[in-house]
């Protein structure tokens, strides 16, 4: 930052300040190291009045001044290290100093061309130089490869972070199956789905608008960031950086076709968030949205086609808080079928994410009347997981008390509905896991079977079947070791498994992917046989994985979305882009000179 020369005047004062002093000096006593009546200074020691420091009085030296024989200021050992601003370069402390450039150009520096200028401190500013490094890429110059996130891809990787020192030699080190979205605004939260023929779909949540600020034009906003400090006397804050306001999130559809760049495809013109989404069997995508209208929420689906054009949206409603869990699952006719709990009642609805097909009418369920016992759900059912058999017929497990009773253990109940009401066909306790819960339900109406799966704090992970008269078929469990955490499971094949989610390494199997580190904080996939025995495996970890858990100091969400194609499972999450996720050359972002903490999607891919 520039130094405003009323330093210069503040040092004059200074120096006249001194003369003041000096107007009963005593030269017998100038030397003997004490400061007296008259004397500016005397050794090493200065009145106290007086501003010493040269940064403090413009100067670019970190030292202080001098004191003269005859005990009077002497500015020499500020001056030798120039001033920043007043055109003249001070050798060994600038390298320029505002338009004086000392004859260099972005020639003469060994770059192609451009506009060499001169930052505020007084250091040469290459931005505007055309040259090897700039990201663009200039074969007529000799180029053959530049830096940036998507010469891997364009080079056949998934994606990851290209550097070359020379822009000859490629350097694909750090290209492998990672892809960084890295946008300018940045973006967060990102949500997948799989779509045919290799796509990925990827929603999330840019904050402000791509291509300019035509959508919202006060966005982006900067704002400081304040970290507490204190002892065991006074408490205070520091400015410790600067983030993104979050009120200017909005969300976006995107696509990743293989390796292809990541296309932003659409970014709807009222603000809101994806909580889900659908690939559809004619390519397009369906998006389960959320949306703030004034102080109530409005859920919707809306549908899009192969490009990412909107092609119709269908409210399942408006509410005031609390806002409904939903939950979905596509059916096999193509519609989505969505069960919504709020306030202890829940509902539900069958939609055509077109709209061609009209809404099928909604009922609420709000408690069961069954064998002469009264049941009602707990509090709130956001662990309550649904498996539609057909657009009528539902499941599901959920904690529900029995005659106002608790604790409120987990029962199977299926319904049949009709036109306006249901029929309750099945209900039966699950007494074995009052303290998980429950993450995935499967229903073979043929066997009349169910399966649920059991989250337990992500350290242990069970799976029960039974009939649908209650009886306990099977009932296998797996603990996590080594720290792991899953959080996400997907069938294969005849009782087989794939387990993901995250671990902390110290020190990995040969199944590691490290591409971007050798060890720390990490994701896992695991995949397991009938009996649950371990088969395979694959770990992937990175350096910017270490910022997971501590995304609110950029207040960007911390969730994430996984993925399975029957060979591959792709996890999407944001990472604060304080430093490298990967490459230590990946570019930094600051503000004024101070860490800017801003959110990035990295997409992983992994194959055990």
């Amino acid at each position: 930052m520039r130094r405003s020369n009323m330093h210069l005047g503040f040092v004059l004062a200074t120096l006249l300040l001194g003369a003041g002093l000096m107007g009963c000096e005593d030269e017998a006593r100038c030397g003997n190291g004490s400061v007296e009546s008259g004397e500016d200074c005397d050794g090493d020691r200065f009145a106290p009045v007086l501003v010493t420091g040269c940064q403090t009085l413009g100067y670019n030296g970190t030292g202080r001044l001098g004191c003269t024989p005859g005990c009077r200021i002497d500015p020499g050992p500020c001056e030798v290290t120039g001033r920043c601003g007043d055109g003249v370069v001070a050798a060994g402390w600038e390298e320029c100093d505002g338009v004086n450039l000392l004859d260099q150009s972005c020639e003469s520096l060994g770059h192609h061309g451009g506009v060499l200028r001169c930052t505020p401190d007084c250091r040469l500013d290459i931005g505007d130089c055309r040259r090897c490094g700039d990201g663009l890429l200039e074969p007529d110059e000799g180029e053959l490869y530049e830096v940036g996130y998507q010469v891997c891809e364009e080079n056949g990787f998934f994606g990851g972070y290209h550097h070359t020192e020379d822009c000859v030699i490629p350097g694909f080190s750090t290209c492998g199956e990672y892809r960084l979205i890295s946008q300018d605004p940045p973006v967060s939260r990102p949500v997948l789905a799989l779509g045919g023929e290799g796509r990925l779909w990827l929603s999330g949540l840019v904050r402000g608008s791509f291509g300019g600020p035509a959508l919202q034009p006060e966005c982006p906003v900067v704002l400081p960031y304040y970290t507490g400090h204190g002892d065991n006397c006074n408490t205070w804050s520091e400015l410790d950086g600067y983030y993104l306001d979050s009120r200017c999130d909005r969300d976006f559809l995107a696509a990743i076709d293989g390796t292809d760049t990541t296309r932003v495809l659409s970014q709807p013109a009222e603000a809101g968030q994806v909580d889900m989404m659908f690939a559809l069997a004619d390519g397009g995508v369906a998006t389960v949205r959320r949306i703030q209208v004034g102080s109530r929420i409005r859920i919707q689906v809306d549908g899009h086609d192969a490009a990412g054009a909107l092609l119709a949206s269908t409210p399942l409603g408006t509410w005031d808080p609390p806002t409904p869990i939903v939950k979905a699952q596509a059916l096999a006719d193509g519609r989505l079928a969505f069960t919504l709990e709020r306030s202890r009642t829940l509902s539900t609805q069958v939609v055509d994410p077109y709209g061609l097909i009209t809404v099928d009418h909604p009922f609420s369920l709000i408690s069961l009347n069954h064998a002469g016992q009264e049941y009602t759900f707990e509090t709130t059912m956001e662990g309550m997981e649904p498996w539609w058999e057909s657009p009528t017929e539902l499941s599901f497990v959920a904690k529900l008390q029995v005659n106002g009773v608790y604790p409120a253990p987990w029962h199977w109940v299926r319904i049949v509905r009709t036109e306006y009401d249901f029929e309750l066909t099945h209900l039966f306790p699950m007494e074995l896991h009052l303290n998980q819960h429950a993450f995935g339900l499967q229903v073979d109406p043929l066997a009349e079977t169910l399966e649920v799966f059991w989250n337990e704090q992500g350290n242990a992970l069970e799976q029960e079947r039974r009939t649908w008269t209650g009886e306990l078929l099977s009932l296998r469990r797996r603990e996590m070791t080594g720290g792991r955490s899953f959080e996400a499971a997907f069938r294969t094949g005849e009782q087989g498994l794939v387990v993901a989610g995250t671990v902390y390494l110290e020190d990995p199997s040969s199944n590691h992917d490290a591409t971007c580190a050798q060890r720390g904080m990490s994701y896992f996939v695991e995949t397991l046989d009938a009996d649950w025995a371990l088969v395979s495996e694959r770990t992937f970890s990175a350096p910017g994985l270490m910022w997971l858990n501590a995304t609110g100091i950029a207040w960007c969400d911390d969730e994430r979305s996984y993925v399975f194609d029957g060979h591959t499972v792709t996890v999407g999450a944001t990472h604060v882009r304080y430093g490298p996720f990967c490459s230590p050359h990946e570019p930094s972002v600051v503000w004024d000179g101070l860490p800017f903490y801003v959110c990035d999607i990295h997409v992983v891919r992994l194959t055990p």
